[in-house]
């Protein structure tokens, strides 16, 4: 769970609001639409013209057919606005939808490029609700009713004060000191309101991690009888969450109910004033009805601003979660400064490497080995041995503390990120499909995959006579994380999906942990068979498997030593 950083500035909050709107792709139509819609806000200005009217024919009967050619002009003026504010307010919502999605889609492709650590420790809820709420969230400030209070707050609240400039600077000043009054309380307490904002929701947050985790080892609590447990578990996690909620709304009701009473007799009170003022000073009757109208026109701008106060913490908060994640670091981008060599005769060489997660508790040391083109290894040793963070760090989602590593003659260090991964196809041990057909799944092995080529790779997994036995055949969709199959299906696709990358290395984790030992070693057969010409490195706990390779590797006691098979 991330904390809350402190109280936010003045600037840093101005930043965040640019920094959503930069994703709105059409800024210009997005501004053209803004004024438009705001156009609507300029009827609240007839207003006090129409009371102007009414009084003037009430307090001289002569002036009715003069006053009579001003309606029907005022009347127009506000039917021409009613189209130009609609089609404007389109725009808006139109540009602040796609901007939303903007957003989503470069948070998205953030985190895909962020490393393997981060990603892990920021844990899969942090993702999902920045993703699914916090995104649209943070851009909806540009299509809600807050921006649309803000509008009303500078049309009329500014345009009246410039109204009443022209008739009396002391009316200018009496209207500033009601407006600005509600103003500044709504400002002081805005940064509560946005503390408390981020802390309901790192709640809801925690909430949706409790869920995702109890779903996913459903088998477990079920099993384990856990019901009990985890309910009680979720329970206080709902405690906290209402607890936050409730101070949040309890607040924010508190806030809002105070500014409100404030605007609201702000806008009478001003208007009284306004005449007993106006009256002293012997002014027509009609001006004083519009003049102290003007002035009560900017009491109740106030209450426009007090609703933006209120809606723009939820943005501004959501719009800092959502950067919290975007300002993380990503993985190390370089550029190729050296030629890989696929006719090299070392396809792997490891060079002194050095790997620890924690400081002082290394997990590998001084680590040094080299294979060969086409050679095929296995590797085994104890669980937690480092088994897997060396094939992490052959697939370079990791990166070692000291040493190197050199694919074809290339130094992990001179090459780019795209280019070392081309070079390696991996079986992993978890069976890690994506919701689709079955042949959407083997072919996000290789772009624009041919169905000829998807066929060929299902055979070679030892999977295709099932496929075409279902009765979709390879269109069948296999479900959210291929739970539609049995894990041994699953695993074969998985295999397939290697298979069709045709990527010089192949690493293989477990690859065959999901099958019962009859079909582990039909396949393993069939996969050394269809990748003979490759470099392969296997993890393996199973000897029977690791006699099949050219050669064994044990790590033990964090360091390294080859198996004599002879």
């Amino acid at each position: 769970m991330m904390v809350y950083q402190g109280k936010p500035d003045f600037r840093a909050s101005v930043s965040l609001f640019f920094r959503c709107f930069s994703y709105i792709r059409h800024k210009g139509v997005f501004v053209i639409g803004f004024l438009m819609a705001s156009t609507e806000h300029l009827i609240a200005f007839a207003t006090p013209l129409l009371y102007q009217i009414i009084m003037a024919v009430i307090s001289d009967s002569s002036q009715v057919g003069q006053e009579q050619t001003k309606l029907p002009l005022l009347l127009a003026g506000i039917t021409l606005l009613i189209p130009v504010c609609t089609y404007g307010r389109y725009l808006q919502v139109k540009c602040s939808a796609q901007g939303s999605a903007e957003l989503n889609k470069a948070m998205f492709d953030h985190i895909q490029r962020m490393p393997l650590s981060i990603v892990s420790q920021n844990g899969m809820d942090v993702y999902l609700t920045r993703l699914n709420m916090d995104a649209d969230a943070a851009v909806n400030v540009f299509r809600s009713y807050g921006l649309t209070a803000f509008a009303k707050f500078i049309v009329i609240g500014g345009g009246s004060l410039l109204v009443l400039l022209f008739y009396s600077w002391q009316m200018a000043l009496l209207g500033l000191c009601v407006g600005g009054s509600c103003a500044f309380l709504a400002l002081l307490w805005t940064p509560k309101l946005r503390q408390m904002e981020w802390e309901a929701k790192e709640a809801n947050s925690l909430s949706l991690a409790s869920l995702i985790e109890i779903l996913q080892g459903f088998r477990i609590v079920r099993i384990f009888n856990l019901k009990e447990i985890l309910q009680k578990k979720y329970n206080m996690i709902c405690e906290v969450i209402y607890d936050k909620r409730v101070k949040f709304c309890t607040f924010r009701g508190i806030m809002y109910g105070i500014l409100v009473v404030c605007s609201y007799i702000a806008q009478p009170l001003a208007m009284l004033i306004g005449i007993w003022v106006l009256l002293f000073r012997g002014i027509d009757i009609t001006e004083i009805i519009l003049i102290s109208s003007y002035v009560a026109l900017v009491g109740t701008s106030t209450r426009h601003f007090t609703n933006f106060a209120l809606h723009l913490p939820k943005s501004l908060v959501a719009a800092e979660r959502v950067f919290a994640i975007m300002d993380q670091k990503i993985e190390t981008q370089i550029e190729d400064s050296c030629l890989v060599d696929l006719f090299c005769p070392n396809s792997i060489r490891v060079s002194n490497l050095c790997f620890s997660y924690l400081p002082n508790q290394p997990v590998l040391e001084d680590i040094s080995f080299s294979i060969k083109k086409g050679e095929h290894v296995a590797i085994v040793g104890e669980s937690g041995c480092g088994k897997s963070t060396l094939m992490k760090l052959i697939q370079r989602l990791i990166d070692p503390d000291s040493g190197d590593i050199t694919a074809f003659s290339a130094s992990y260090r001179n090459m780019s990120l795209e280019t070392t991964r081309s070079l390696i196809s991996y079986i992993p041990q978890e069976c890690n499909l994506f919701f689709g057909t079955i042949a959407d799944n083997i072919a996000f092995g290789k772009e624009n995959a041919t169905m000829a080529e998807i066929i060929e790779s299902a055979r070679k997994a030892n999977i295709h006579q099932f496929v075409e036995s279902l009765p979709e055949g390879y269109n069948t969709l296999v479900g959210e994380r291929g739970y539609a199959l049995s894990g041994g299906q699953r695993q074969r696709i998985v295999i397939a999906r290697a298979l069709i990358k045709d990527a010089p290395i192949l690493l293989m984790d477990e690859p065959t942990s999901s099958l019962d030992i009859e079909n582990e070693e039909v396949i393993f057969q069939e996969v050394l068979s269809t990748a003979r010409d490759k470099t392969i490195i296997a993890i393996t706990h199973r000897m029977s498997i690791a006699e099949y390779m050219d050669r064994i590797f044990l790590i033990k006691d964090k360091s390294w030593g080859e198996i004599d098979k002879t």
